[in-house]
């Protein structure tokens, strides 16, 4: 089982693709997902005015409901994904012990009690955690696709910072579910979300030029710049540094003052023109990622990975001036 949450808020934060198993507060306080906990004053997301010109600044980070994020108040939301069981897990006699309800967007866990247990601790027993959406086995990525990130991009594009993340022990599904197999009906959050941030903006490039002819006031230019980075034994890593030294040279993070925004010094920032550019910087760097083999996979990632994509508008006004000699 691997967790998935959706930030819609203000103010960036940092987004890991995470192995640790959730301990039993997390479990517990995943039954009312967390609600409105971001208070602070818009940063990056707002409308930054300097002369004729106006910049539009998102973001998207990662590592969901058929919840409205247009309708709710929540600025975090959870969402729960199991997977069936492996040929490995059939073959030992696993049993499955997750069983999701995703009308009732509940997740059922059950443990399993020792044989002519005695003390209470070592019966079996059941319990029920409620989330904002629950995909089980049957799902498709298009439909974890669609309930959970889709509506991010558009926030994104409209200047709002955004992260997903996804969380859970090592082999639950956290890869193929944020990656998949990149290219086809698999693909999964990260290529899909990057495939409709460059849809959405031609379409609005498109709009925007033919209400310019018509008005003659306005143009506006996208510019769309990526970083990836790892987090391995608490140091920060550029996976797509040009040389090998620097991607062993250990980066920092520092807060900016200007925006009150979290950013690491020396990170690489790759501007890209289209899908495929994002794509074979994102193989690139997970060819460099720290793997090792583990009981649970045999092609597991050591580190926390954290892909950005910053989408910039800028548009340039036009205002005529008439001067009386």
């Amino acid at each position: 089982m691997n967790e998935t949450r959706s930030q819609f808020q203000r103010r960036p934060r940092s987004a890991m693709d995470g192995h640790e198993y959730q301990s039993r507060s997390t479990r517990k306080n995943a039954r009312t997902p967390a609600r409105n906990i971001s208070t602070a004053p818009p940063s990056n997301g707002s409308i930054q005015l300097a002369g004729s010109r106006s910049r539009r600044r998102g973001s998207i980070s990662t590592v969901q409901n058929n919840t409205n994020l247009d309708e709710s108040n929540s600025s975090m939301t959870v969402f729960v994904r199991t997977r069936p069981l492996s040929s490995s897990e059939i073959s030992r006699g696993s049993k499955i012990v997750v069983i999701p309800f995703c009308e009732d967007k509940i997740v059922r866990i059950t443990k399993l009690g020792r044989k002519g247990a005695v003390l209470r601790s070592e019966k079996g027993c059941r319990h029920e955690y409620k989330f904002d959406n629950v995909f089980g086995p049957t799902c498709t990525q298009e439909e974890v696709y669609e309930g959970t990130t889709k509506p991010l991009v558009k926030h994104a594009i409209e200047g709002t910072n955004c992260t997903v993340f996804a969380y859970g022990a090592t082999g639950s599904g956290k890869t193929h579910t944020m990656l998949g197999s990149v290219d086809d009906s698999n693909a999964g959050i990260i290529p899909r979300a990057i495939k409709d941030v460059f849809i959405a903006i031609r379409k609005m490039n498109g709009k925007e030029n033919n209400q310019n002819e018509n008005e003659n006031s306005a143009n506006a230019e996208y510019s769309i710049k990526m970083s990836f980075l790892e987090v391995y034994n608490e140091t920060i890593y550029d996976l797509l540094a040009s040389s090998q030294k620097e991607r062993q040279k250990g980066l920092l993070p520092c807060e900016d003052p200007t925006d009150n925004t979290v950013k690491v010094l020396g990170l690489t920032e790759a501007e890209v023109n289209c899908q495929e550019e994002v794509l074979d910087l994102l193989r690139l760097g997970n060819s460099r990622r720290r793997m090792e083999p583990t009981a649970a996979n045999q092609f597991s990632s050591r580190s926390h990975a954290v892909l950005q994509v910053l989408i910039e508008k800028t548009t340039n006004m036009y205002v005529p001036i008439s001067l009386d000699v």
